[in-house]
């Protein structure tokens, strides 16, 4: 049986392979894509609600993905935890290759992107676990 946390409580990445099948290949955490067409959804409230929680107990990068960086703004208030790292200078060319870094570095990952239907929405949703 594989087991689905390490030895520290947290949560492995878990691969789906085509057939269905979990592995553990690798040693990368979940990534958590917060994705809507719509704007002011609420996706960055949710976004740092989950963030701000995960912060609590294991580091955390949050990918902040909106051209009007909100994420961005609200942490240069002084008001984000240790353990979040904070990411906005992507693109749609360079959103896959952030995202596959930052889950090799922390626990979790958390995208916050645009209320639109743009390329770096599937871009990001090609490299997530969760949508």
């Amino acid at each position: 049986m594989v087991s689905l946390w390490n030895s520290k409580g947290i949560p492995k990445r878990i691969h789906l392979r085509f057939q269905g099948l979990p592995t553990t290949e690798g040693l990368c955490m979940p990534v958590i894509v917060f994705v809507s067409p719509k704007g002011g959804a609420g996706k960055t409230t949710s976004v740092l609600a989950l963030a701000e929680q995960i912060a609590r107990r294991v580091p955390v990068t949050v990918i902040d993905a909106d051209p009007n960086h909100p994420i961005k703004s609200w942490s240069e208030g002084g008001e984000a935890p240790k353990n979040m790292t904070i990411i906005s200078d992507v693109t749609d060319k360079t959103i896959g290759e952030t995202i596959a870094d930052a889950a090799t570095k922390t626990p979790f990952v958390i995208v916050d992107l645009e209320g639109t239907a743009a390329t770096i929405v599937a871009y990001a949703i090609a490299e997530s676990d969760f949508v």
